[in-house]
């Protein structure tokens, strides 16, 4: 990354935040006037020293006290998600390590995986309409997936609540 170059705003267009407005006006700022773009530089420069050690977001935070923990996990995630940076398996520390990817080696990396996936109501929807009861299940009888649902019988109601809660994890 050069001083000329644009920040990887990998999240829809921005650096990442909690969907809360002052989060989103946080990043905002931060990506407008060029405090996403000085993290990532010196997260890629940092990891580009620390070669096959790689670097951690508590390593990153100790060695800078200006960036907050949020912002230097904002870099990282972004740049993982963009391929700029490698996450390997192994953690130190407690923390995951990141490494440019030429210095990943043959060490197991893992991909990035979004925390909390949004609901969806097209998912919920589909889940939902699988399960429809034979008859009403105040009245008992099987539901279309053969769960045999009895009269007051809150286990099924259950079991689609877990299908559900597994599509949105």
């Amino acid at each position: 990354m050069t001083d000329t170059d644009e920040p990887t705003l990998a999240y829809a267009g921005t650096s990442g935040n909690e969907n809360v407005d002052t989060s989103r006006d946080a990043t905002i700022h931060a990506d407008l006037t060029g405090i996403t773009n000085t993290a990532q530089k010196y997260v890629l420069t940092m990891a580009g020293m620390m070669r096959e050690k790689g670097v951690t977001v508590a390593e990153l935070r100790e060695r800078n006290g200006k960036l907050h923990h949020g912002r230097i996990s904002s870099a990282l995630t972004n740049l993982h998600i963009a391929g700029r940076l490698v996450a390997l398996q192994e953690r130190r520390v407690g923390s995951g390590i990141y490494v440019l990817p030429e210095y990943a080696g043959e060490r197991p990396t893992r991909p990035y995986r979004r925390q909390r996936k949004p609901l969806d109501v097209d998912v919920i929807a589909t889940i939902i309409l699988q399960h429809r009861f034979a008859r009403q299940p105040t009245d008992g009888g099987d539901c279309e997936c053969g769960w045999r649902a009895t009269v007051n019988d809150v286990s099924h109601v259950t079991h689609v609540a877990r299908e559900i809660v597994e599509a949105l994890s």
